[in-house]
């Protein structure tokens, strides 16, 4: 967690999150596959556990309800010694939680669940050793600032099934470190009004944290070593010094801690310890991009990058087996992308991307002696499922869908895309037909991702654009200049351009759609949420002859309030931040003016569909209330959408639905498709 003298450089990027509004929604589908043998016991056993193959007739177009249901299935893991699979599961059912399932990998006894939650779901779980598992109970709750989620640690035995809440943990992140011998974790620990952590480990059996290590000002977090020692800090703001990061290290528990090396806020982080113990693993910058770098923290010494890419930041997690060896990394280019280091490693994916060659395939989880291997496989049209692979047996087997309500025949192609701004600056992104079209121009929609810096669109399954691709809409994403993952220089190209050439990005990118003869010009529309949803505003005022029509969720509508509102959330630790990325409302009150949708109301001449969670902590709801009451003071054809309990995003399944049906009338109202049109009054 950063200080507060950082967050005014990263305000933009954790201030608008993505433009999803679904909240807890992974991913839905499914994939080609055989049933594994516990799933086939599962569904004879527990008849709302239910898993679909992919072998039956090509369903039809699926109601709204599919594309933004709560997934089935969260997480797959195996236990250490792969006798044993826990799946957060969500049995299809109305108000159905997500519990733990247990089964064999071997299917020769019945599932069963090892949690019975009535509400909230289950959410994180790991083995801490082969007989106990740590699960997190997440229950929403609503405050002034928006939905919170809270939630208590339990460990539960496999073979009884006894439970036991950790009660003195309240205010706490698990750091990411290997479990000890002795089944401890590393955890951080904050007070209520802490900023920095303390650390130490948590004792499962005695439910306390040992060994701890205070708090220390500066300092935003600890990393232990595979030797289960506390090696490196990580200090941030003032403390860090010009880079605002700084990795600390030591030799031992009982050394001194030595300054190691400075990084850059935004293009670096520290990804791990080596296997010989001495060197690290960080990300850091590479030229203009961001790369992974071995480190001799005593020398300072990064050397050349172990993994670059000419085009793209390297802002992969690297994955590393209990002993420190490194296995892979995997980042997002145009595709997702991944970077192999071990030898069998790279042999399990040979066999597996054979087996499953349509996807995107994963090794999210191993048994210790690495002989089975849990695979989550994704794609455009395949929002998720999970296998096992027998690395002795090269046999993969299926095991559960994320979803198995959606079939990939529903589904449309996402293309990735290249073209160039008016200024020449070269833009990426991604257009997806829609479902069933052949050839010609095609109405569109332009979604503008959240952020707007430090977030991206990217290839993959997406509700969203899914949803409005079988609605008859082409779907074009594109990562306007102040998006991550294109390196340093293109994110700060935005800074400062709200309204200004981010926006021209998006007008250029529905210009090209037009001339390359996928979008038909007459039938346009624009949605976004939180920063695309003030996109979306300033398409319809800047460039109206471009829209039929547009729709905003969480918009940002008033500059200046926004930054008013941030200058108390964050203080003044942050203003030099936000200026920077945002402006100074001071120095250039006409340009703020400008640029805000509630002051350029008069310039919209196409209808509006505004929505709005009424508990927003993030862009306050009186955003959304002034510019419903100028449009309609203003005469402006509009339609508003507000939901009292919900924050940033909609976190409630049936007001998700809702959203989306009252938008897919309204499309249906201003750009009709043979797919989405009201019914003819007689």
């Amino acid at each position: 967690m950063p200080g507060p003298a950082v967050l005014g450089l990263i305000a933009m990027a954790s201030l608008f999150g993505h433009r999803q509004l679904r909240g807890g929604f992974d991913s839905a589908g499914r994939t080609p596959g055989q049933f594994c043998m516990w799933v086939a016991v599962a569904v004879i056993t527990l008849t709302e556990f239910r898993v679909a193959s992919a072998s039956g007739n090509s369903p039809g177009m699926p109601p709204v309800r599919d594309f933004f249901r709560d997934a089935a299935v969260m997480s797959v893991k195996i236990s250490p010694d792969g006798d044993y699979l826990t799946t957060v599961f969500r049995a299809d059912k109305p108000g159905a939680v997500a519990n733990l399932m247990l089964t064999r990998t071997d299917g020769s006894t019945p599932p069963r669940y090892l949690s019975n939650r009535t509400y909230g779901d289950i959410g994180l779980q790991l083995w801490a050793t082969p007989q106990t598992i740590l699960f997190q109970h997440k229950i929403s709750q609503y405050s002034p600032r928006g939905t919170q989620w809270r939630g208590g640690l339990y460990v539960v035995d496999r073979q009884t099934g006894k439970q036991r809440e950790l009660t003195s943990l309240r205010q706490y992140r698990l750091a990411g470190a290997p479990a000890r011998d002795d089944g401890r974790i590393l955890v951080w620990l904050y007070g209520n009004y802490d900023l920095t952590p303390s650390a130490g480990w948590l004792d499962l059996e005695e439910g306390r944290v040992i060994n701890a290590i205070a708090a220390e000002p500066g300092v935003v977090g600890w990393y232990a070593d595979y030797r289960q020692q506390i090696r490196v800090s990580m200090l941030a703001g003032d403390a860090a010094g010009p880079g605002r990061l700084a990795l600390r290290y030591r030799d031992s528990e009982d050394a001194t801690w030595q300054p190691a090396y400075p990084l850059q806020q935004g293009a670096s982080d520290f990804q791990g310890f080596d296997q010989d113990g001495r060197h690290l693993w960080v990300l850091a910058p590479h030229g203009d991009r961001t790369a992974l770098f071995r480190l001799d923290p005593m020398a300072g010494d990064l050397g050349e990058p172990v993994v670059s890419d000419p085009l793209y930041d390297i802002e992969g997690l690297l994955l590393q087996d209990d002993k420190g060896r490194e296995l892979e990394i995997r980042y997002d280019a145009d595709r997702p992308t991944r970077i192999v280091f071990d030898p069998d490693w790279q042999r399990h994916y040979a066999q597996i991307d054979q087996l499953l060659p349509e996807t995107f395939n994963a090794i999210v989880s191993w048994d210790d002696a690495e002989t089975r291997l849990v695979v989550l496989a994704r794609g455009d049209r395949y929002p998720g499922a999970y296998y096992l692979y027998d690395t002795r047996r090269q046999q993969l087997d299926f095991v559960v869908a994320v979803a198995p309500w959606l079939h990939r025949e529903q589904l449309a192609r996402m293309e990735p895309i290249t073209l160039a701004a008016r200024d020449g600056l070269t833009l990426h992104g991604y257009f997806t037909p829609p479902v069933g079209h052949h050839a010609g121009p095609a109405p569109m929609v332009v979604m503008p991702h959240g952020g707007p810096f430090g977030i991206r669109d990217t290839w993959g399954f997406d509700p969203e654009t899914q949803f409005l691709a079988n609605l008859g809409y082409a779907v074009l994403q594109i990562n306007f200049r102040g998006s991550s993952g294109y390196g340093s220089a293109f994110e700060q190209a935005g800074y400062g351009q709200w309204g200004l050439a981010m926006q021209d990005d998006l007008s250029d990118a529905v210009a090209w759609a037009v001339a390359t003869g996928r979008a038909d010009p007459t039938r346009v529309a624009i949605f976004g949420a939180s920063y695309g949803g003030y996109a979306a505003l300033m398409g319809l005022i800047k460039t109206p002859e471009l829209y039929r029509c547009g729709i905003a969720f969480a918009a940002i509508t008033d500059r200046r309030l926004l930054y008013r509102n941030d200058r108390l959330r964050f203080g003044d630790a942050g203003e030099d931040g936000f200026k920077t990325l945002f402006g100074d409302p001071d120095a250039d009150p006409e340009l703020f003016d400008a640029t805000s949708p509630f002051r350029q109301v008069d310039r919209i001449q196409v209808p509006v569909l505004l929505a709005h969670g009424q508990v927003d902590g993030v862009v306050d709801i009186r955003h959304f209330r002034l510019m419903r009451h100028r449009l309609r003071r203003n005469g402006n054809e509009f339609e508003s959408f507000e939901r009292r309990y919900e924050g940033h995003s909609l976190a409630e399944e049936n007001n998700r639905v809702a959203f989306f049906e009252t938008m897919r009338d309204f499309l249906a109202r201003h750009i009709p498709t043979p797919r989405n049109s009201l019914p003819t009054a007689h």
